[in-house]
């Protein structure tokens, strides 16, 4: 199922938050591992493992070791529609799933994942007390994995953002927001006359 918006005439995918289920254990700034960074950990509706979606059409670009959490980057395949209205390809980091075989072995095939597809998991790989999936997010096509370490210590996406300013969360339960500015797709201004599309097996509906 895939979230698009117009601008100018141009029909872009809008990032969507990646998780069903919003509960943000560390936000932004947090005081145990994101000092300084944008970057939210994110758990499910309970303690257990639940499923991590595509937040655009997106292609795998590298990958880390398990014990740096098996953190794995994505870009994305076109240009799309951050919740700030701006247009740009987009670059995401996921942090944690306890196994990304799966995930290779379909992108050594080539396989493009698409907007909301279900592709990883929660996990603890790596340094992680419990559940849950560390994401970051980026404005621009991918170049590096990291920029760090920061005076904290801490490494981050390199031009990462606020996942506030990148992802709207239609279709998404918010447990814990965390304080922050989310936005569902109506919400997103685009300076221009616009209209949104969600498209589905059964058809398409169009609404502002």
């Amino acid at each position: 199922m895939a979230l698009t918006k117009t601008k100018d005439g141009k029909s872009y995918e809008l990032l969507r938050f990646p998780m069903k289920v919003m509960n943000i254990t560390q936000g932004n700034n947090g005081p145990y591992s994101h000092q300084g960074v944008n970057a939210l950990d994110i758990a499910g509706k309970d303690t257990g493992i639940e499923p991590t979606f595509a937040p655009c059409s997106m292609r795998y670009k590298w990958h880390d070791s398990a014990a740096n959490g098996n953190a794995i980057f994505f870009e994305s395949v076109n240009k799309v529609m951050f919740a700030d209205g701006s247009i740009d390809y987009a670059t995401l980091m996921f942090i944690h799933d306890n196994y990304i075989g799966d995930i290779l072995a379909l992108a050594n095939k080539g396989h493009v994942f698409a907007q909301w597809e279900e592709f990883g998991d929660e996990g603890t790989a790596g340094r992680a007390t419990g559940n849950h999936c560390h994401f970051e997010v980026a404005k621009g096509k991918y170049s590096r994995p990291y920029d760090g370490p920061n005076r904290y210590g801490v490494f981050c996406l390199h031009n990462s953002i606020s996942a506030d300013k990148a992802c709207v969360v239609d279709g998404v339960t918010i447990k814990n927001g965390n304080g922050m500015a989310w936005k569902k797709a109506s919400q997103v201004k685009t300076g221009s006359s616009g209209s949104i599309k969600w498209t589905a097996e059964n058809g398409t509906a169009t609404f502002t």
